[in-house]
């Protein structure tokens, strides 16, 4: 049964202030959430979820964030949406004028191929993460293996094509970038379904090459 956010369990830990570094930012607030354990690296935890139990070798705060946004079966609702606002709220500019006017721009090869490779400079945080996101799409869409992204041979051509761009690693594309994106997704599809008013339940199955059975359920709204 769903914990309340005051049933969570009691951390068995020193008090907070005594893993506060003298330098470097904050704690992050997700750790309110975790029991936190120092590790031999100054600055970094061991973390182990108050709701579930589950537990991290290094607790990175983004994957905590990601954990309590949609994985975690315990957490109260109040503490998953706030989660999940704050990883939305990374990505809430996307519909602004600059980024519509990118997204426009961005036809032209010009903005993917910097001719004189010498006077290389980097892609602005916008650029950098709208070709992230492309990335990452096609890459799912396309059922390409993540260990892609650091073929020699790929990085070869992305460097061609925009000297630019820093390819993420095959451990952030599958990991937080990928975390990231069904957050957005399942908040996007939530939302639709708790505004529609008819739904049709679709049921499709097969066998995979490996002979497992795969069924695959599709809700279908008025207008989709």
């Amino acid at each position: 049964m769903p914990l309340n956010k005051t049933n969570k369990r009691t951390r068995q830990i020193e008090p907070e202030q005594n893993f506060k570094s003298k330098v470097g930012r904050p704690q992050d607030s997700v750790w309110e959430h975790f029991i936190k354990t120092p590790l031999s690296t100054a600055g970094h935890f061991a973390a182990e979820c108050l709701y579930c139990e589950k537990k991290w070798t290094r607790g990175r705060p983004q994957e905590l964030q990601v954990h309590l946004a949609k994985d975690c079966l315990n957490v109260d609702e109040e503490t998953r949406r706030e989660y999940i606002q704050k990883i939305l709220q990374l990505y809430n500019d996307d519909d602004t004028e600059d980024n519509k006017r990118f997204r426009i721009e961005q036809l032209n090869i010009t903005d993917f191929w910097d001719v004189d490779q010498n006077s290389v400079e980097p892609l602005s945080k916008q650029k950098q993460e709208a070709i992230d996101q492309c990335l990452l799409k096609a890459f799912v869409c396309c059922g390409t293996p993540f260990a892609v992204v650091e073929n020699p041979f790929f990085v070869d051509l992305i460097r061609k094509l925009q000297p630019g761009y820093k390819l993420p690693s095959r451990e952030k594309l599958a990991g937080i970038m990928l975390s990231h994106a069904v957050v957005r997704i399942e908040d996007q599809v939530n939302s639709i379904l708790g505004k529609a008013t008819n739904l049709t339940l679709g049921l499709d199955g097969w066998t995979n090459p490996s002979g497992h059975s795969i069924y695959n359920f599709i809700i279908m709204t008025h207008d989709r």
